[in-house]
C-alpha cells in the first residue's frame, strides 16, 4: 500500500521539496520509485542547473556523458569552465608533458593542492598549443553545448596565480579561444558572461580568471570568433587582476574584448584595489570606445580613475543608461564635486546611484556625506524610484554636492 507521502499530488511534493536539507533530499529519493520521481524536479535544479568543467578529454568526457541524459542536460542553465581543476587523468598526463622536467620553481612554495593546480595548468599549456588538441576539444565541447539547450550563463574561472608568468596570458587566452569557437559552432545563446565565482565574506572572490586584457592584441583567433560569441550577452562581470611578475602595458585590449558585446546591458567591472594603475588605464580606455547602446546599468568597484575618463563614458552612453554603482573607488585626478554636477546635468535619465567608499586625489582622502540624519557616513544610495523617495534624481544629487567633504585628518590636502 502506498505511502501517505506517495500519495501526495506531485506538483505539493515538488513545492515542499526546495525547503528540505540535502540529507533529507537523498533519503526520500532513496525511500522508493515513486518518490524518486516526485522529487526529481528539485533534484535537477539543485544539482544540475549549474555544472563546472575543465578542458582536458577526462573532464570533457564526463559532461558529455551527462549531456546523452536530456532530462539532465535540460536543467543546465550555468556552467563554470575552470582552467586549474585538477583531474584523476592529469597526473598521467603529465608523463607526457616535457615542461614538466623542466618547470622552474614557484616564486612562493605552494600547498599540496596549489601544486596540482600548477600543474594541471602546465598540462593544459602543453596541449592547447597542439593544432589537432584544440580541434578535438573544439569538436567534443561544442557537440556537448548543443544538448544543453537551456544554458544562459557562462564563467571562465581560475584558481591559483601562482604559475610562470609566461603562462598567465597564453593559457587563458588560448583557453578562452577554445570555449568560444565551441560556443559559435554549437549555437548556443549565452545571456551572461563572468570571470569570477563568488564574493567571499571578507569581500574576496574565490575564483578569478584573468582576462586576456594584459596582452598587447587580442589573438587573431580569438577576434574572429568575439564579435558572434558575445553578440547576444546581456550582462557581464569582470575581474580585471594583473599577472603576477608581468609588466603591466599602456595599451590594453580590454576594450576589444567588450566591444564585441554589443548588446550587453548591465557591466560590473571590479578591479584589485583603489591603486592599481592599470585601472586607469582600462577606465580611459573605455571612455573611448564605441556607445554600448543598449547599456542601463554600470558597476565600478575597487579601482582608480580619472574624473574626465568617467565623464565621457558615463555621457556616451546617457541615453539608456539608468543604474550606477561606484564602491571602493578613487578619483585620482578631478574632484568629486565637479564629477557629481556632471552627472546632474548630463544623465538626466539616471535612477539610481550608489556611492561607497570614495576617496579623492593622489593621497585618496575620504569623502564623507555629512548632513541631516546622514552624518559622517562613507556610503549613499540615491533611489529615484523608491517608495519612500520624495526627491528627484536631481534633486539628490544636488544635496550631495552641497554636502559631501572630502576629509582626512592625518594627511594633508592635495597641492592644488
Amino acid at each position: 500500500m502506498p505511502s501517505r507521502l506517495e500519495q501526495l499530488p506531485p506538483e505539493l511534493v515538488d513545492a515542499i521539496s526546495p525547503s528540505l536539507s540535502l540529507d533529507t533530499i537523498r533519503s526520500l529519493r532513496l525511500s522508493s520509485r515513486t518518490v524518486q520521481q516526485t522529487t526529481f524536479p528539485e533534484f535537477r535544479r539543485r544539482f544540475f542547473s549549474r555544472i563546472s568543467t575543465c578542458l582536458d578529454s577526462y573532464s570533457l568526457n564526463r559532461l558529455s556523458e551527462m549531456a546523452s541524459k536530456p532530462e539532465l542536460a535540460s536543467a543546465v542553465r550555468r556552467l563554470d569552465i575552470d582552467l586549474c581543476l585538477p583531474t584523476p587523468s592529469f597526473k598521467q598526463d603529465l608523463q607526457e608533458v616535457e615542461i614538466y622536467k623542466e618547470r622552474l620553481p614557484l616564486k612562493k612554495p605552494p600547498q599540496v593542492d596549489n601544486a596540482d593546480f600548477v600543474l594541471a595548468l602546465e598540462v593544459l599549456f602543453n596541449n592547447i598549443n597542439k593544432k589537432r588538441h584544440q580541434e578535438q576539444v573544439i569538436g567534443t565541447f561544442s557537440q556537448t553545448l548543443q544538448k544543453f539547450g537551456n544554458l544562459k550563463e557562462l564563467r571562465f574561472l581560475s584558481h591559483d596565480r601562482y604559475y610562470r608568468k609566461d603562462l598567465h596570458s597564453d593559457v587563458q587566452s588560448g583557453c578562452l579561444s577554445i570555449v568560444f569557437k565551441a560556443l559559435v559552432q554549437s549555437g548556443v545563446t549565452l545571456e551572461h558572461f563572468a570571470t569570477s565565482d563568488r564574493e567571499t565574506e571578507s569581500g574576496s572572490f574565490t575564483r578569478t580568471a584573468i582576462l586576456p586584457w594584459s596582452n598587447p592584441t587580442i589573438s587573431v583567433s580569438l577576434q574572429k570568433v568575439l564579435p558572434e560569441a558575445l553578440q547576444n550577452i546581456k550582462s557581464m562581470d569582470v575581474h580585471l587582476w594583473p599577472p603576477r611578475n608581468v609588466e603591466i602595458p599602456r595599451e590594453n585590449t580590454f576594450t576589444q574584448f567588450l566591444a564585441a558585446a554589443t548588446n550587453i546591458q548591465s557591466l560590473s567591472l571590479v578591479f584589485d584595489g583603489e591603486g592599481g594603475h592599470y585601472s586607469k588605464e582600462v577606465i580611459h580606455s573605455l571612455s573611448h570606445i564605441p556607445p554600448l547602446t543598449k547599456l542601463s546599468s554600470f558597476n565600478l568597484r575597487a579601482c582608480s580613475f580619472n574624473q574626465d575618463d568617467l565623464r565621457f563614458f558615463a555621457v556616451h552612453h546617457r541615453q539608456f543608461l539608468r543604474r550606477m554603482d561606484l564602491q571602493c573607488v578613487n578619483l585620482h585626478k578631478g574632484t568629486w564635486k565637479e564629477l557629481f554636477e556632471h552627472f546632474q546635468h548630463d544623465l538626466r535619465e539616471l535612477e539610481f546611484l550608489n556611492l561607497d567608499l570614495l576617496g579623492q586625489g593622489r593621497n585618496k582622502r575620504r569623502v564623507i556625506f555629512d548632513w541631516g540624519d546622514f552624518d559622517g557616513l562613507f556610503g549613499m544610495v540615491m533611489d529615484a524610484h523608491s517608495e519612500e523617495e520624495t526627491r528627484t534624481m536631481k534633486e539628490m544629487l544636488n544635496e550631495v554636492i552641497e554636502h559631501h567633504e572630502v576629509h582626512d585628518p592625518n594627511q594633508p590636502p592635495d597641492n592644488p
